[in-house]
């Protein structure tokens, strides 16, 4: 879809497992320039439906990622408390990244939808 728009900077959003897989794309393609990432997968053995079949870290591991997404402008939004998905787990990749992140007081693996997000994509400069 990028090639076929002729896009060279774009942003991506991704929310619970749709962070895995913005992290994924904007690792694999440059045009990506700026990830917000909301309750984020950061870990699928973390995941309770991975726990009967772990996941090789070496090749679905987000760390192999972080070198290519670093350059990049990064958010991570997620509830002090995700049991679903690990709050601890984000806020480490966030660090890793060097992403802005926000905490929110949102309960468990909900979106704290407060227009911080849209607003965060709109203060880049490719908008």
């Amino acid at each position: 879809m990028l090639d076929e728009l002729g896009a060279v900077d774009v942003g991506i959003v991704g929310i619970s497992r749709g962070g895995y897989v913005a992290i994924t794309c904007a690792a694999y393609d440059g045009r990506f320039r700026d990830l917000a990432l909301e309750i984020p997968v950061t870990d699928l053995n973390y995941l309770t439906e991975f726990k009967s079949m772990p996941v090789d870290e070496t090749l679905f591991g987000t760390d192999q990622y972080v070198p290519y997404i670093s350059d990049r402008a990064n958010l991570v939004r997620i509830g002090k408390d995700d049991a679903r998905v690990g709050t601890a787990l984000a806020v480490a990749f966030a660090q890793k990244v060097g992403a802005t992140l926000e905490l929110t007081d949102a309960l468990g693996h909900e979106i704290a939808e407060d227009g911080s997000t849209i607003t965060w994509l709109l203060g880049h400069p490719f908008w």
